[in-house]
């Protein structure tokens, strides 16, 4: 047989099995064959006549392959069906993730041949994740790490406390305890574990987030990293599903006893913070936790900006502004200076007023 007709004949049949791949919506071993037998077959009618065929056998699997990729993801966009070139299957449940070059497609009910295409991987776990059991940290933390291969690269809905973050690229879980019996439920993280929960829509703004927030996520088990017994796992594919900040109220007790005094409680960015004729002020958290005021500003429980927007009303005086709330008002001096007072106190000259740290 000459070489020009086998070439055609070549051709022909790598064409039609490369079709044939394409085509077929299941069987999915089946379309890879058809599809690697089709390349190959193109390949050898393309050096056939060529000299130095190694190096062009070389350059046409680069650009065959390269032509497959692209026609595949064509169809799989087209026409919703799964790619023939699929790097791995994620099975969750009753959800398959097909992984391919630059894109995945998702099957979110294997009873149907619904896909949804997610090109760059952006839309991180897509499918509903109402049947999804919802794991606490504290309770699975030690059997992802004795039996980390098992959960590698399967979804996972956790929940758990935010103990970190890290710009908008990702935030920490760690295992936690809570001291019931402090006023602040004290959290206390623990370093034998971390995971690392990684944003993976960059678009979306993760510092919202807060330290000690509760939150609930689905995410992939990436991989593990140990270093002195304390192990750090990497989740990625990240949707976040709840996250429970909680509304607040405030509550102050008084010091009725009191006239005037002006006591230094912290500062937040430019604003120094003080307390008059109050014994103490309290954040109370919907789902029962109550912590001091310092201590919820010092942890970022709460916003100065949080606190400030409770107030019933704002209104500019003669030598200040001030912010009306039930028990209490706060009265904001010109220099960013910030007195949480007694209604009952006496404001004349408060701004000016000597405290221990000095005159302000």
């Amino acid at each position: 047989m000459k070489k020009g007709i086998l070439r055609i004949l070549l051709l022909i049949i790598g064409l039609i099995l490369l079709i044939s791949a394409y085509a077929l919506n299941k069987y999915n071993l089946l379309r890879t064959i058809l599809l690697i037998i089709g390349l190959i077959l193109l390949i050898t009618q393309s050096v056939l006549e060529r000299n130095h065929k190694f190096i062009f056998a070389i350059l046409f699997t680069l650009i065959y392959l390269g032509f497959a990729i692209t026609i595949d993801y064509i169809v799989v966009k087209t026409f919703h069906k799964t790619p023939v070139l699929t790097l791995n299957i994620l099975t969750t449940d009753n959800v398959k993730i097909y992984n391919s070059f630059g894109y995945r497609v998702w099957q979110c009910d294997t009873s149907k041949e619904e896909y949804i295409v997610d090109p760059l991987n952006k839309l991180g776990y897509f499918c509903s994740t109402d049947n999804m059991n919802t794991i606490n940290i504290n309770v699975i933390s030690k059997e992802l790490v004795n039996n980390f291969k098992k959960y590698q690269n399967t979804f996972i809905k956790l929940d758990g406390k935010v103990s970190s973050i890290v710009g908008n690229e990702y935030f920490t879980l760690n295992p936690y305890t809570i001291d019931n019996n402090n006023l602040n439920n004290q959290v206390n993280f623990q370093d034998n574990l971390t995971l690392q929960v990684y944003n993976n829509d960059l678009s979306k703004n993760i510092s919202e987030y807060r330290v000690f927030d509760n939150i609930t996520f689905i995410g992939r088990i990436n991989s593990i990293e140990e270093q002195n017994s304390k192990y750090t796992i990497k989740i990625t594919d990240t949707l976040i599903t709840n996250k429970d900040i909680g509304d607040f109220t405030i509550d102050v007790t008084l010091n009725n006893a009191c006239n005037l005094d002006k006591q230094y409680l912290t500062k937040v960015d430019s604003d120094t913070i003080y307390t008059s004729c109050l014994k103490n002020v309290v954040i109370n958290y919907d789902n029962g936790s109550s912590y001091e005021l310092l201590y919820a500003l010092e942890n970022r429980n709460i916003l100065w900006n949080d606190f400030l927007s409770k107030a019933s009303n704002y209104e500019t005086l003669t030598q200040y502004s001030k912010f009306t709330f039930a028990k209490f008002d706060v009265i904001k001096c010109s220099n960013n200076d910030f007195i949480i007072s007694n209604k009952n106190s006496n404001l004349d000259n408060i701004c000016t007023m000597t405290t221990d740290t000095g005159t302000v």
